[in-house]
């Protein structure tokens, strides 16, 4: 980079930083997370399993269209709506 243009350089440097948050894979490592805690949190307390499931889902629904870290992603989206069946089913059995 040089001195001359110090405007231009800022925006290169905030260019390359957004550029790297958007193909970081954390989205989808995020939404794994949130699946697998919803998926055990889901046997103790049904409603943990459906907000987290739904969170897990819909991170890795953004990730996947972001095409980073998508096979990651679609592991977090089965996880994630294994955590909501899973979450449904402990509700039914302690209602009835």
């Amino acid at each position: 980079m040089s001195t001359d243009n110090p405007v231009a350089d800022q925006l290169l440097t905030d260019a390359r930083k957004k550029t790297a948050r958007l193909e970081s894979p954390k989205l989808a490592q995020i939404a794994l997370i949130a699946g697998a805690v919803g998926l055990i949190g889901a046997w103790l307390i049904p409603l943990i399993g459906w907000v987290l499931g739904v969170f897990g889902v819909g991170m890795a629904s953004v990730s996947i269209q972001r095409k980073t870290g998508a096979n990651l992603a679609k592991i977090a989206l089965v996880v994630g709506g294994l955590s909501i069946l899973l979450g449904t089913f402990r509700f039914t059995l302690l209602i009835s």
